[in-house]
């Protein structure tokens, strides 16, 4: 188990350029290519997403007015904790936007690796554990709890490899991205 603070995220500029994200873990190949990445980002303005052709995307957002896309032209409204799927291909943009918004992203290169992301609420205790093939990614959303003995502050995050558990104990709500090798 490796603890992830929120206060260590490392920000990076969008790939359009239009904002930054906070990325909590990522994986990249030999040649620096990014196989798979989960960040929360700040979108404080109506705008297109980055594409990212071969990639598989999923968002939650975080915040309780949600958000508004327009995926591929078709609108759709996100609710908070809400998680949508799209393919980084897809012509994405958000709209609508009236004050800045945080979301959960998850994006995996579809070629190696599937990804799923699931909001998970638990009371008192609740065992999460990475398969063989796995890395899960537990990204706390609610009040302070803690992971086998280890609190866990309000966007603190825990990777697991594959093989690996963890109890989680309190009142919480998580973020849990499961990344899977092909």
């Amino acid at each position: 188990m490796k603890r992830i603070p929120a206060s260590a995220r490392n920000v990076q500029p969008w790939k359009n350029g239009l904002g930054v994200t906070e990325v909590i873990a990522a994986e990249e190949d030999e040649a620096g290519e990014e196989l798979w990445r989960i960040s929360v980002a700040t979108i404080s303005q109506n705008g297109p997403f980055s594409s990212y052709p071969g990639v598989s995307r999923l968002l939650m957002p975080l915040d309780v007015d949600g958000l508004n896309l327009s995926i591929d032209g078709v609108e759709r409204r996100v609710s908070q904790y809400e998680v949508v799927a799209f393919e980084g291909e897809a012509s994405v943009e958000v709209v609508g936007v009236r004050s800045a918004i945080r979301d959960l992203n998850a994006m995996a290169r579809r070629v190696d690796h599937s990804i799923t992301l699931q909001d998970v609420r638990f009371v008192d205790a609740k065992w999460i554990q990475a398969e063989a093939n796995q890395q899960v990614v537990l990204v706390n959303l609610l009040r302070p709890v803690t992971c086998s003995g280890v609190e866990l502050e309000y966007g603190d995050a825990v990777s697991l490899q594959g093989g690996e558990g963890v109890e989680m104990r309190g009142l919480g709500r998580l973020g849990v991205l499961t990344v899977s090798k092909r």
